[in-house]
């Protein structure tokens, strides 16, 4: 399952040269806050890559 894990997230992030994924049990608070990160985070990458080019 990790390594389907991994592939998704190289898909997604193709310019990523390394992935360490921590599969461990998180807290609903967690979870929120990994959503909320990630979305963070594909914001700066869109407009790091809008910016660009």
């Amino acid at each position: 399952m990790s390594e389907r894990i991994k592939n998704a997230m190289e898909g997604a992030w193709p310019l990523v040269d390394q992935i360490f994924p921590d599969i461990t049990e998180a807290t609903a608070e967690d979870r929120r806050r990994a959503r909320r990160e990630r979305r963070q985070l594909d914001e700066a990458v869109a407009a790091v890559a809008e910016n660009s080019g």
